[in-house]
């Protein structure tokens, strides 16, 4: 998701009260095309969405779109989300629109961030399973059909996804692997993550929508972190290395600095990024995501504790004395506010009884 290049540079702290405006096929004037969607069963849910946030991006977005065209697997469609770009996107989109009946295309009303335009393409959509792509990256053909063949297969899984190619001037710079994740513990799967993590490319992987829409997209630096630890405690990942989504590698970016900054953080949050990444790790297992909430408290408490751990230990260069120290800390805060909430929620047991006596 850290693809500072192709980020909106407005702010997000504000909600747009004006609404966005969908454009597909059904607003073609061609009636070749009406024929075309009216065979097709316009009624029937697409079973895989594809989703492309973009801002600004049109000389990078074809390839991106072609790609998802192409696929083997046809029974999809594109979702495009246009961050209000002010180059030839949405003249690119709309005629995009009355050539493919796959395709909608989604344009803010003004520039609503890198953040909630990931999240517009998630709602918008309506397949059975998920993906995000980058409007500068593009996928191998067969790419949807085996990560959705293999979820199919194994109920188990919440997450397929291919290898990472990332280019530069048509050359292969890197490629990333992955890994799988395939422990029968939920618990034992975040932390699985958290320590091999190198780069996040399970972040573009196919998804089912239903549990995508349970994970909170979250507007700070690491939130594909925290997005792709949920899916690992709801289920298996699995590497597919027979099948690859190609990245730009202009679009990385080296300074995790910048990111936060690109994020509304203050400078020294910047300077202190991955503690600041830590912070939220701990947060997000404790009280922001729902899916970790079948833990009890305690076992909150300490998953919290050693997923925060090891990203200090791994990213931020802290000695492992210092970063049990931080996380300790975290989880001292943690315990703190639960028994606060604890004591509020016994003090409001005891009035309400105490009333119900009184009227007795």
């Amino acid at each position: 998701m850290h693809k500072t290049t192709a980020a909106p540079t407005s702010p997000t702290g504000t909600t747009s009260t004006k609404p966005a405006h969908e454009y597909s096929c059904e607003e073609r004037s061609s009636q070749d095309a009406h024929a075309e969607s009216d065979e097709s069963d316009s009624s029937q849910m697409p079973l895989a969405s594809i989703g492309i946030p973009t801002y600004n991006r049109v000389a990078f977005l074809e390839r991106a779109v072609e790609s998802v065209l192409a696929q083997d697997y046809s029974n999809l469609e594109l979702v495009i989300s246009d961050n209000a770009s002010t180059d030839e996107t949405e003249t690119y989109c709309r005629k995009l629109c009355t050539r493919d009946a796959r395709v909608r295309y989604i344009r803010q009303p003004e520039n609503r961030g890198i953040t909630k335009n990931f999240r517009a393409v998630l709602e918008h959509s309506r397949g059975t399973y998920f993906m995000w792509l980058g409007d500068d990256d593009w996928l191998d053909k067969s790419f949807l059909s085996q990560c959705m063949q293999y979820l199919e297969a194994h109920p188990s899984y919440s997450m397929a996804c291919g290898k990472a190619r990332f280019f530069k001037d048509e050359e292969v710079v890197k490629e990333i692997e992955g890994f799988d994740l395939t422990q029968d513990s939920p618990r034992a799967r975040v932390l699985g993550f958290y320590s091999r993590l190198v780069l996040n490319v399970t972040f573009y992987g196919v998804v089912r929508r239903e549990q995508a829409l349970r994970v909170p997209l979250l507007h700070t630096v690491g939130s594909d972190l925290l997005f792709t630890a949920a899916f690992a405690y709801m289920g298996k990942i699995k590497m597919l290395h027979s099948t690859s989504i190609c990245q730009s590698a202009s679009g990385m970016s080296s300074n995790w600095e910048d990111i936060a900054r690109h994020y509304g953080q203050t400078r020294k949050d910047a300077g202190a990024v991955w503690e600041l990444v830590a912070n939220w790790v701990f947060k997000h297992i404790m009280w922001e995501c729902e899916v970790y909430r079948k833990l009890n408290p305690l076992a909150r408490l300490v998953l919290a504790k050693r997923a925060s751990a090891i990203v200090i230990a791994r990213f931020a260069n802290r000695p492992r004395p210092m970063a049990t120290y931080v996380a300790w800390s975290n989880w001292v805060r943690g315990k703190l506010r639960v028994r606060s909430r604890a004591l509020k929620a016994l003090r409001f047991l005891r009035d309400s009884t105490a009333g119900v006596f009184k009227r007795g």
